[in-house]
C-alpha cells in the first residue's frame, strides 16, 4: 500500500491518489472480512 502512495501524483490521468487510497482501504477491508 505504501508503494502506491509513494508514487508521484504526476499521472492523474491513470488513477487519482484519492482512488488509490479508497481502493487500498477496500482491499484491506475485504481481506479482514473474508480471511481465506
Amino acid at each position: 500500500m505504501i508503494q502506491l502512495m509513494d508514487q508521484p501524483t504526476g499521472e492523474p490521468s491513470s488513477q487519482n491518489p484519492i482512488q488509490l487510497a479508497i481502493l487500498s482501504v477496500c482491499q484491506s477491508l475485504e481481506e479482514l472480512g473474508q480471511p481465506s
